[in-house]
């Protein structure tokens, strides 16, 4: 429900800003079938 929360937790893995815009794109494609991320792209959708 906190995409911030989300966000910045993301950049932070990757270091990068340029990565979060391409995870959101393939948890789009729905390329990750894991529940973890299912639930994540249900959050930011």
């Amino acid at each position: 429900m906190n995409t911030t929360n989300t966000d910045s937790t993301l950049i932070s893995r990757s270091g990068t800003q340029l990565r979060v815009p391409m995870i959101r794109a393939v948890i789009g494609r729905g390329v990750f079938t894991s529940p973890a991320f299912r639930f994540a792209s249900t959050t930011t959708a």
